[in-house]
């Protein structure tokens, strides 16, 4: 009589778990079948690119364009490029032109020029006062070969002031080629001379204002 009993009791639990089975199943159809669809709008969106690498990038009028063959033109431009799901997986920065590496180029050797010259100040003054004793000793320097070329300049100009009376008092065209020789070339010698002070004041100028900037600039190392 109980063997009975568990019979009926596993007879009447068949059609249960059965049932519950087939709801498992159609459950797991349902999914299969909605992720399938959600794969299927995706690849109609996403077209293939047959293992080719798709990039996108921004135009001359800002628009995005996207595409597995990249234009000449556009090879300078930051691009993107896409992974199979559309994502981007990596950015290209755009490219320089020449010019933008030359101009780079300059600049870096300008602050690799400026650091090494604040170490060459920082290395070899103490003071303030040791920058401006060297200044001093060079613009005497400067002071001094301007002083003989000034003198030199007045010299000239007298002999060929004298060369030029004597010139005169010979009637002018005079036939005297020594003479001539010498007019020739105290007049050439006096151009030289200005051209030597010009260029002495010139430095002179040049040094004060390098020691100027030497200065400023020191005091703001000092001060950091």
């Amino acid at each position: 009589m109980p063997q009975s009993n568990a019979t009926s009791a596993n007879t009447a639990s068949a059609p249960e778990a059965f049932g519950a089975r087939r709801q498992y199943v159609a459950l797991m159809l349902f999914g299969i079948a909605l992720g399938s669809s959600s794969f299927n709008a995706y690849a109609a969106a996403t077209p293939p690119t047959g293992g080719r690498v798709l990039q996108c990038w921004f135009d001359e009028k800002g628009q995005r364009t996207c595409s597995d063959t990249l234009p000449p033109k556009e090879a300078r431009r930051q691009r993107e490029l896409l992974d199979q799901r559309g994502l981007t997986k990596k950015i290209l920065p755009a490219q320089k032109t020449p010019e933008e590496y030359e101009a780079e180029r300059r600049e870096q050797a300008e602050r690799e020029r400026a650091e090494a010259y604040d170490r060459y100040l920082l290395q070899n003054y103490q003071n303030v006062g040791e920058i401006e004793k060297l200044r001093d000793e060079r613009v005497s320097t400067l002071d001094g070969r301007l002083t003989l070329a000034q003198k030199t300049l007045d010299d000239t100009t007298a002999i060929l002031t004298d060369l030029r009376r004597r010139e005169e008092a010979a009637g002018g065209a005079s036939g005297d080629t020594a003479l001539q020789k010498q007019l020739k070339d105290y007049a050439a010698a006096r151009e030289q001379n200005l051209s030597a002070i010009s260029a002495i004041i010139q430095e002179r100028k040049r040094l004060a204002d390098q020691f100027d900037h030497d200065i400023a600039r020191y005091k703001v190392l000092r001060s950091r």
